[in-house]
């Protein structure tokens, strides 16, 4: 069921690469890829952190909804955003791409995955 959330997610965002859902230890749930092996397991665990410090942030500083983080090279753009407090989700886009509007997208998309986890 997450798999079609996924899809959906990098079948409307402009640039899309790939996506998952990856809970707050690093674990990685389910991994959607347009091109095989674009991002490992490996490396989308280590962002688990990065958002376990945006929730603490977000505890001490009060930012609003569920901040996305966005993480930048000179070949894509990786999008961090919070599903609940166990779950959050990422999408890769290239770096050419129109950022603001994948923001959109997984804004979206994060709250259909909400129900679904």
């Amino acid at each position: 069921m997450l798999d079609d959330h996924l899809k959906r997610l990098i079948s409307t965002a402009d640039g899309a690469i790939g996506a998952a859902v990856v809970n707050s230890d690093g674990v990685v749930i389910d991994v959607v890829s347009m091109q095989p092996c674009v991002e490992p397991a490996g490396g989308l665990s280590e962002y688990g952190m990065v958002v376990q410090q945006l929730a603490a942030l977000n505890d001490v500083f009060p930012l609003g909804e569920s901040p996305c983080c966005v993480v930048r090279t000179s070949e894509r753009v990786t999008l961090l955003r919070r599903v609940n407090a166990k779950y959050f989700v990422a999408l890769w886009i290239r770096a050419s791409a129109q950022v603001a509007q994948a923001g959109f997208r997984l804004r979206l998309a994060a709250a259909e995955l909400r129900a679904s986890v």
